[in-house]
């Protein structure tokens, strides 16, 4: 067995697998519509390096002009993602639709979109939506550095198919044609524990980044920072080849 098998074995709790091939998405902090994002597949000894290739490469546009300023976001890819047919998909969300538009072939990498509604109060009261979507790369899926297969959510551009979203019913009905467990026995609960870890985690002090106001004894919850008594987040995930869900 070679040793890259064996630091698998003995450090699973290290996540080993994110460490093969090494690729990252170096993004602006403030982005949109995947414009600004590299692809790399190594660090810089200087930190602040990546600034600058994030500058380098920037946004566009107006904005594109404070991407040094406003910083960047460094995110481990997943080089192992779980892939989906998309003509299988396809098939599946015609169903009951007979005149649907064909969809070509391919695997594709995805991200699924989910929404969630959220008091940001002390304590934190959360709904998540049971309607989600996933979104499609527009190419499919390569072990290369290319953004058309790694990025799920860069805008569509002439010379590509139109549809790239479907909703959560037809990715359970894709599952169950490959003989997997369903959305909301495998992946739905991960989804959960992800978004309650995460709030529980931004209400903590001294580093807590939600305007977190106890509520009183009437159950007057307050207004938030933006004057509105809930909010609405979109949270994308990402599913590993086992069927991890990712944040």
């Amino acid at each position: 067995r070679n040793t890259w098998s064996r630091v698998k074995d003995l450090m699973p709790e290290r996540q080993a697998s994110l460490l093969h091939r090494n690729f990252w998405a170096l993004k602006p902090s403030c982005g949109q519509f995947g414009r600004g994002i590299l692809l790399i597949d190594r660090l810089p000894e200087d930190p602040g390096q990546l600034l600058e290739w994030a500058a380098a490469v920037g946004r566009g546009g107006l904005k594109g002009g404070n991407d040094v300023k406003e910083g960047v976001v460094l995110q481990k890819l997943i080089e192992q993602p779980h892939l989906l047919d998309k003509q299988l998909l396809g098939n599946l969300g015609n169903l009951g639709n007979p005149a649907g538009d064909s969809v070509s072939g391919g695997k594709f990498k995805y991200n699924l979109r989910m929404i969630v509604l959220a008091t940001l109060r002390s304590p934190c009261r959360i709904w998540l939506y049971n309607e989600g979507f996933v979104s499609l790369a527009l190419c499919p899926f390569t072990s290369q550095l290319d953004p058309l297969s790694h990025i799920t959510n860069l805008r569509q551009g002439a010379g590509y198919e139109s549809q790239r979203r479907w909703p959560i019913r037809d990715l359970d009905s894709y599952l169950a044609a490959k003989g997997r467990p369903s959305f909301d026995d495998s992946f739905r609960p991960q989804i959960e524990r992800i978004i309650s870890s995460l709030f529980y985690a931004l209400s903590l002090h001294p580093t807590s980044l939600l305007p977190l106001d106890p509520c009183d004894e009437t159950g007057d919850m307050g207004r938030s920072a933006a004057g509105k008594k809930l909010r609405r987040f979109g949270f994308d995930f990402l599913i590993d080849q086992t069927e991890t869900v990712w944040f």
